[in-house]
């Protein structure tokens, strides 16, 4: 077993994933998946867990009677517009991040942003009317149908982020864990049918993450 193999299996525990830790240690993503492999062979056990990938949809959402309610709005129209959502967390990969992403990929980086470090109380602001939010399609399910809160469609910032069902590749699984299992991946595999995404095992990534689970 040679140093470089266990720093590169450090790294990506450290960092959640194989990207993170190919940045770190200056390789490409496939060379830290081949360094991993081998000391998996040389090992004779797995060191890490596989899971199914799928995305979560990601919504602009406002108050019923704001101006952008129910209606497409581009660049211009969100211009001056007032946003609520996560502080960035500090190391890895949070909605802070991807609305901060988001608002500078399409031109809005001078935005403000109300910075609520709670999903409940940023849909409570949204619906009073102190501004716009971008949370996940699953937390808002209610809100939607009860019409308290409404979709801004069309926008440059509304997006998807990679979300999983993780557990463990050889592990006991009881028939609820495992009728659990079907449901979600189903269900998943659904959605992404609908976008054009393949549902496929992966190893461990670090982003925000199954589809009609709350991401973390």
């Amino acid at each position: 077993m040679d140093i470089d193999g266990i720093r590169t299996f450090v790294s990506i525990a450290e960092l959640g994933g194989f990207t993170r830790a190919a940045g770190r240690l200056h390789r490409s993503q496939p060379a830290i998946s081949r360094r991993i492999s081998l000391l998996e062979q040389e090992l004779g056990v797995p060191l890490l867990e596989r899971e199914r990938a799928a995305v979560e949809r990601m919504l602009v959402i406002a108050a019923p009677e704001h101006r952008l309610a129910g209606r497409r709005a581009g660049r211009r129209k969100l211009q001056g517009e007032r946003w609520i959502g996560f502080p960035a967390a500090r190391g890895r990969e949070s909605f802070g991040h991807i609305l901060a992403r988001q608002l500078a990929a399409a031109g809005l980086d001078d935005a403000p942003v109300m910075l609520i470090d709670s999903l409940t109380a940023q849909k409570r602001l949204v619906e009073a009317g102190f501004g716009i939010g971008l949370v996940p399609e699953s937390s808002v399910h209610d809100e939607l149908k009860l019409g308290s809160l409404a979709v801004v469609t069309g926008t440059p910032v509304a997006t998807t982020v990679p979300v999983a069902l993780i557990y463990r590749r050889k592990g006991y699984l009881n028939a609820a864990a495992r009728a659990l299992i079907a449901i979600l991946t189903e269900r998943a595999g659904s959605a992404n049918r609908s976008s054009g995404i393949a549902v496929k095992g992966r190893e461990r990534g670090g982003t925000p993450r199954i589809r009609s689970v709350v991401a973390a």
